[in-house]
């Protein structure tokens, strides 16, 4: 019975998926951007003993912010996610420096799959990559 009420917006899933982790990023990518600035959050990744924090912090902040509006709308789909992959990877790999919580650690693995997730299938049928017929 479930499978034919919700038979029809399997084809939605990436549009969910790309708004939410999409939103997630602009929700952290904000603070770092407008409050923090890169030379802020630069000097508190130094603080915190990650290498040639400067490049790092631009990276993040690139992803995060812009990354999260590009997933929102559904434009470069697929490289932005590949970006996230990188930035999440970066989070994790650093996460003793970072001083990352368990629960904290969960949901960056959650958040790997669902950008996995988001390289496999694409844009969806909601999407600037849609609209032009990216292919990327």
């Amino acid at each position: 019975m479930l499978q034919n009420v919700f038979q029809n917006y399997g084809q939605y899933v990436p549009l969910f998926l790309r708004v939410f982790v999409g939103g997630l990023f602009i929700y952290h990518g904000i603070p770092k951007l407008f409050d923090q600035r890169i030379k802020g959050y630069a000097k508190q990744l130094t603080e915190k003993g990650i290498p040639i924090p400067i490049i790092f912090a631009v990276f993040i902040i690139i992803v995060e912010f812009f990354g999260g509006i590009f997933l929102v709308i559904g434009f470069i789909t697929r490289w932005v996610a590949i970006a996230g992959l990188i930035k999440m990877l970066f989070k994790i790999i650093t996460a003793k420096q970072i001083q990352i919580t368990k629960p904290t650690y969960e949901l960056y693995v959650l958040l790997i799959i669902m950008l996995i997730t988001i390289l496999i299938l694409g844009a969806g049928p909601i999407s600037v990559d849609l609209i032009y017929k990216l292919k990327i």
